[in-house]
């Protein structure tokens, strides 16, 4: 984890905005992270598009599409 840590710092500036996106417990960390470091980190609520197809008796073709809705902030309430 000290490499994303790291990745951030490198390439990020106070007040950028950070997409996370991943595992709650890495989420959680690097949320953290960036609240208690001027990053403004954020995240995306997605609309989710289901299409199913029937190929035959034995098969069928599920299709998902993820389209990202809205960017919201993470917040920490004092």
């Amino acid at each position: 984890m000290e490499s994303i840590i790291d990745f951030i710092y490198k390439n990020l500036s106070k007040g950028d905005y950070i997409w996370i996106q991943t595992e709650y417990g890495i989420t959680f960390y690097i949320v953290d992270f960036a609240l208690n470091n001027g990053f403004i980190p954020i995240y995306s609520t997605t609309e989710r598009i289901y299409t199913e197809k029937k190929l035959s008796d034995n098969e069928i073709e599920r299709n998902y599409i993820f389209r990202h809705v809205r960017f919201r902030k993470y917040i920490r309430k004092t």
